[in-house]
């Protein structure tokens, strides 16, 4: 009896997965019967095991369906998008270039091209790809999406607001450019009254749309963020972060899933067995998050807790395989909010730990989710959430002002330190400033961080020790994108145009060169309203005098947490004006500044590797389940306000 092709078809894909290619091209030979070549029946077999997952065997059959026919654009195309979404980038580029040399018309190609040059973080040759797409399919919804977030990360605020009004005019139906336009906030600000303006323009537009009553299908595809740019303004942030909060969850209701073991009626941990602890972030490699936490995940005790990191596979660095290594359990996510709380379901987490929600979409949309009866997060990103599905937020006392609880919707939880088990860095040889192409003899004012965090009230502080010191050079480190300084820059011009001679920028040198940066500056400045914490950490760790003002909300106070543990108060300014008399003294009196470091060098060891943060920290871990008692509340709760030390 004659086999059919579905036959034939099973029989190459179950080859296919157990690496027998001359059996799979046996099969693959009968399909083609009568075909000028196979690459179409490859072509095929490599769509099938897509499907299924699959992922080795639809490779092989795409490059078998290229062998068999170089031009072949579908399979060009199809292997280099896998090879896009597998993280071999370079790979994938070479393919879609491949692909549009015999297609150079083909939008879909262009797109994808696009997205693997911002992976690259070639911001404006993606740019350009996406333009080009829109240019061959006016109506390509996706590339259009991709250049409005460009253009806004890019910090171009009014291109990208006109793209984002462009996309919602075109697509009138598509509620996530409704919402992308609503939300659009600029990276760096011009001044406190835009800083009102935006604030009030988010509030007003969160309120409409939410009276449209619209449906978002889901927020990941339709490429929406996490509001990542509210906390830099210096303002209280719970309200706004509430609104955007339940009307994501109103528009998008498959986003509160509840995990079965955290439903009524599920049978609860038997006595004695671990506590099954989730940690999750994006960012679990060479990054602020990776520095400040790879120490908990190797420290939490393993007689209480089983750990499971939960991360993506986009970089992988010596942190990244700390982390991987230290960890009992290690999960890759795929960027797939379905996918990804189904496997952190499968965990039967009792504690799931996010460390930085609201830095990037995926975990920010994840925690709208009920996938492990206690859930909290910590100062990775330190704002509040506003998600009901989050109880606790993870702080400590001197980070904390009297009164914050107000400003979280989660319960907050006041430890005795900064909950990070924080590794000293190791520091390289001195390298001279001329290396960074900064002056000798001069008193460099050193400010390194990410461009965002300079609010307008530090213009006219940095003017002022300017002012008084007329040796003195502020040095910052150029932004991830080069609007970003420019951006900055224009603002100073305007703010303080008599020191924006001694404004100096050096682009970001690596970390190696970062941390010498560090150690030969002579003072560093803490900004305002949302202030260093690796990288104050780092600054104390090699004496380097860091002067602080302590804000309003927990962002504002990292560093004078950090002092607060040292009991070393000596940079901590009590006013503006106090801060520029410290900063000014430090920049120009050598033996006063000696004396600063070495009292900080002497102090500093309370930073490092401090067991004692952990063991508190898993102390309030173990409170928080036992205040999570009979069934959880899978609605999430609509005011967990309050503080509370465990």
């Amino acid at each position: 009896m004659k086999k059919s092709s579905a036959s034939f078809i099973e029989e190459a894909i179950a080859y296919l997965a157990c690496g027998d290619l001359t059996q799979t091209e046996r099969c693959v030979l009968a399909l083609s019967d009568g075909l000028p070549n196979p690459a179409q029946v490859w072509f095929q077999l490599g769509l099938t095991c897509e499907q299924r997952g699959q992922l080795d065997g639809a490779t092989v059959a795409y490059r078998r369906a290229i062998a068999a026919q170089p031009s072949f654009i579908p399979a060009l195309g199809n292997l280099a998008d896998l090879q896009r979404r597998q993280g071999l980038v370079a790979e994938a580029l070479g393919g879609f270039d491949a692909a549009l040399e015999n297609d150079p018309a083909n939008a879909e190609l262009h797109y994808r091209r696009g997205l693997c040059l911002e992976k690259q973080s070639r911001w404006d040759e993606a740019l350009a790809s996406y333009a080009t797409t829109i240019g061959l399919d006016p109506g390509h919804a996706g590339a259009a999406r991709r250049k409005a977030g460009l253009l806004a990360d890019f910090g171009q605020w009014r291109d990208a607001e006109i793209a984002c009004l462009r996309l919602a005019e075109r697509f009138p139906d598509d509620a996530a450019a409704k919402f992308r336009l609503a939300t659009l906030l600029p990276v760096i600000t011009a001044s406190n009254e835009e800083i009102d303006q935006v604030r009030r323009r988010f509030d007003e537009s969160v309120k409409r749309l939410s009276a449209c009553k619209l449906a978002l299908e889901d927020p990941i595809e339709a490429g929406l963020g996490a509001n990542f740019y509210l906390a830099f303004h210096g303002r209280d942030d719970r309200i706004l972060q509430e609104q955007i909060a339940t009307l994501f969850e109103e528009a998008c209701p498959s986003l509160t899933y509840v995990a079965p073991h955290c439903r009524r009626g599920h049978p609860s941990k038997r006595r004695g067995e671990k506590i099954s602890l989730g940690i999750i972030s994006r960012y679990f490699y060479n990054h602020t998050i990776g520095a400040v936490f790879h120490g908990i995940v190797a420290k939490l005790s393993r007689e209480l807790f089983d750990v499971t990191v939960f991360s993506f596979t986009e970089r992988q660095d010596e942190i990244q395989r700390f982390i991987r290594d230290h960890a009992d359990h290690w999960v890759e996510l795929p960027f797939s909010l379905p996918a990804a709380r189904e496997l952190i379901a499968a965990q039967r987490l009792d504690v799931l730990l996010y460390t930085d929600i609201g830095m990037d979409p995926m975990t920010y949309f994840l925690a709208f989710a009920r996938l492990a009866p206690v859930q909290c997060t910590t100062w990775g990103h330190p704002v509040t959430t506003g998600i009901r599905r989050i109880d606790y937020y993870i702080s400590c006392k001197a980070f904390e002002p009297e009164g914050s609880e107000r400003c979280y919707t989660e319960k907050l939880v006041l430890l005795d330190a900064p909950p990070t088990y924080y590794y000293r860095p190791a520091f390289p040889p001195r390298s001279p400033r001329g290396a960074y192409g900064l002056p000798e003899g001069k008193n460099l004012y050193l400010c390194p961080q990410t461009l965002y965090k300079f609010h307008p009230d530090f213009d006219e502080l940095v003017g002022e020790i300017l002012r008084r010191d007329p040796n003195g050079r502020l040095v910052l480190v150029g932004g991830k994108h080069r609007h970003w300084t420019e951006l900055l820059l224009e603002r100073f011009r305007r703010t303080i145009p008599d020191a924006m001679e001694r404004i100096l920028v050096v682009p970001y040198p690596g970390l190696s060169l970062y941390l010498n940066l560090l150690a030969i500056t002579d003072v560093m400045l803490d900004t305002l309203h949302y202030g260093g914490g690796n990288t104050s950490l780092q600054a104390l760790s090699a004496g380097t005098p860091v002067v602080t003002l302590p804000g309003a909300f927990q962002r504002g106070r990292h560093t004078y947490g950090y002092y607060a543990k040292m009991n070393y108060l000596e940079c901590v300014a009590q006013d503006r004006s106090d801060y520029a008399r410290i900063a000014v003294r430090l920049g120009t009196d050598k033996a006063y500044r000696a004396r600063v470091s070495a009292g900080i060098l002497a102090a500093n060891h309370v930073l490092f590797e401090d067991i004692g943060v952990v063991r508190h920290l898993e102390q309030a871990l173990l409170e928080m389940i036992n205040q999570t008692s009979g069934a959880v509340d899978t609605q999430g709760t609509s005011n967990n306000s309050g503080s509370v030390e465990f």
